[in-house]
């Protein structure tokens, strides 16, 4: 079983093999506000509204086991100040990106659903950018970044 921060959520992983009889429920609390339990949140994938110190329960109907506090950052550039367009959303062999302005020293990342990167390209100056996809269905998180910094980050799905 792993625990993974990545950008603003967290992501369980590494739960299929469990004994029979055996499930996982996962509950997310504050660990702030004195591991306060948040309310229908029992998902793999927590993405926070807010900043703070939070802990993973694992739970098999008797047991329940809480994984450490995890501090995770909101920040807001995931409100996408800049006007930039991914779609179509999911996608399939080819992500549009459309930018507001030709921006240089473009750099586009993706990873996987564990944080591992499975592209990245670099372009010299961008308005307008259509990506080739060749990846396995699933979720995804890109991140572009212009001149360096970062200015772009959101889940995409791939059929």
């Amino acid at each position: 079983m792993s625990l993974t921060l990545f950008f603003d959520s967290i992501v369980i992983t590494g739960y299929n093999n469990l004994p029979t009889g055996v499930t996982v429920q996962c509950g997310t609390s504050n660990c702030t506000n004195g591991y306060l339990e948040i309310p229908s949140e029992i998902n793999s994938t927590f993405t926070p509204s807010v900043s703070g110190s939070y802990a993973v329960e694992l739970s098999n109907g008797n047991c329940t086991d809480t994984l450490g506090c995890h501090l995770v950052v909101v920040d807001n550039i995931f409100e996408n100040d800049f006007g930039i367009k991914t779609y179509p959303n999911p996608a399939s062999a080819i992500l549009s990106i459309d930018l507001p302005m030709s921006m240089r020293n473009l750099t586009v990342k993706i990873y996987n659903i564990i944080g591992i990167q499975v592209l990245v390209e670099n372009f010299d100056e961008a308005k307008s950018i259509e990506l080739p996809l060749d990846l396995n269905s699933g979720i995804y998180f890109i991140e572009l970044s212009s001149e360096n910094q970062p200015i772009y980050r959101n889940r995409i799905s791939v059929n």
